[in-house]
């Protein structure tokens, strides 16, 4: 497969191109779990794929279509309502592992952690609360933490279901009851989740290998080949260069198009070999971590070709991209319209491009 069709697979695959106008949680349940650690750069990654505006987006997670939480990857994801317990029951204990070292050395036991999640619990039965108001609460119950320790074991408590995202708050963002923003019932046995999660993963985000799964996921290596092996036979496969990739059956047409991707979009964030999307010769053009996870980026034909910033003027937004090589007419063209029509849609302002 040459890389400019593995480019636009996955562009298609995760809903990037060609552009329609698509439902909010409609996407974030296709995609499985959207990376959000940046919220409104995942704001911008869900605007891509389904035509809304940022207040569209925020008013989806408001009502609850989208839930914000720690689960795959000790990272915040978004995540359809009806997803959060099964991908938390069969990820939760990645999370906790990797918060393992903070939550001791906040003195957080598993007898203290207990205790979190009671007055956590507590708390939130009285209705959603930021997260000063949860640490009042903690210490009021004797469960007094440092910031590092409370951030820990909150995200702990994610982790167990005990909460998530709760309606915005005058721009701050609120936690709410698990029970009280999921719909109940009984979970699903893990290896249907595991299977689920992979086939989500491949649907959307392959060409992909089964080591680029695992990253994505944060599974163990034997979970992550259990899943892989329940749905690999639902895919056309290639072995290539050593490795085995994986995308689903149907036709693709050539990418196309100019996007503007945030940091930690799914289309760059979610392999561990990105070297299809970016040059060798242009990581240093990067900042000085060299990895086009961090910043937003401009994709060319699926290609990253520059990255691009955006700064508040008075009664518009300036947008800046800085292109790895000079452009072409047709680049700055497109790289017009992405900047201009999209972006400035999706954040309901006036938008000015300028290209070095």
């Amino acid at each position: 497969m040459t890389p400019e069709e593995l480019r636009a697979r996955r562009l298609a695959g995760q809903r990037l191109a060609p552009r329609a106008d698509r439902p909010v949680a409609g996407v974030v349940r296709a995609l499985g779990a959207v990376q959000s650690q940046d919220l409104p750069g995942a704001l911008l990654a869900v605007g891509q794929r389904s035509g809304a505006t940022a207040a569209e987006v925020l008013a989806a997670l408001d009502r609850g279509e989208v839930l914000r939480t720690h689960v795959l990857r000790p990272t915040w994801h978004l995540v359809a309502p009806e997803d959060l317990r099964p991908y938390v029951a069969a990820t939760g204990v990645n999370v906790q592992r990797a918060a393992a070292p903070q939550l001791r050395r906040a003195g957080l036991d598993d007898a203290r952690l207990r205790r979190l999640h009671e007055v956590v619990a507590d708390r939130l039965r009285d209705g959603p609360a930021t997260r000063p108001e949860l640490a009042t609460a903690l210490d009021a119950a004797g469960v007094a933490v440092d910031g590092v320790g409370l951030a820990n074991g909150i995200i702990h408590a994610e982790s167990a279901a005990v909460l998530c995202s709760g309606p915005a708050r005058e721009r701050t963002q609120t936690y709410a009851l698990v029970e009280d923003r999921t719909p109940p019932g009984p979970l699903p046995p893990r290896k249907a989740v595991l299977a689920d999660l992979a086939r989500r993963y491949l649907t959307t985000r392959g060409p992909a290998t089964p080591a680029d799964f695992r990253w994505w996921s944060g599974l163990n290596a034997a979970d992550a080949r259990l899943a892989v092996d329940a749905v690999r036979d639902e895919f056309e496969r290639s072995e290539e260069d050593g490795r085995e990739l994986l995308w689903p059956p149907g036709e693709v047409h050539p990418a196309e198009g100019v996007l503007l991707l945030p940091n930690f979009d799914e289309y760059v964030v979610a392999y561990a070999d990105r070297a299809e999307l970016l040059e060798e010769r242009h990581r240093p053009l990067l900042d000085s971590r060299r990895n086009p996870i961090f910043q937003h980026v401009v994709v060319a034909a699926g290609a990253v070709v520059g990255t691009w910033s955006v700064a508040a003027r008075a009664r518009r937004l300036e947008l800046t991209a800085r292109l790895f090589e000079a452009p072409s007419a047709g680049l700055t063209d497109a790289l017009e319209a992405a900047a201009v029509a999209r972006y400035a849609a999706f954040r309901e302002r006036e938008v000015v491009l300028v290209v070095t």
